[in-house]
């Protein structure tokens, strides 16, 4: 599962660099490793509560489904702090052209 998950970032950062017309640049690159990271964090969580219910006697689909509906409401908080605090960063100008130089 962690596997699978790592794909959509690397889909969804190349497609917004081709919309925008962008380079991909080391910017581009810190914030697809980022996005990688906040997408296996949440997929490990899941699968973590997942194990624990599964020892716990429920079956595999019922207790992945349970826990999802119970962590659902954080693994979008977490994205949405992210995604605000890239956006803010984004419309900031680049540490070039700061010093004048």
């Amino acid at each position: 599962m962690i596997g699978f998950t790592s794909r959509h970032p690397f889909a969804g950062t190349f497609a917004a660099l081709l919309i925008r017309d962008m380079e991909n640049n080391v910017y581009a690159q810190i914030g697809l490793v980022t996005l990688i990271g906040l997408s296996a964090k949440n997929a490990i969580l899941i699968v973590e509560f997942t194990k624990a219910e599964y020892e716990n006697g429920k079956p595999l689909i019922e207790g992945g489904v349970d826990r999802e509906r119970l962590r659902f409401r954080l693994i979008p908080m977490t994205s949405f702090a992210l995604g605000l605090a890239a956006c803010r960063c984004g419309r900031r100008p680049a540490p070039a052209r700061l010093g004048g130089a």
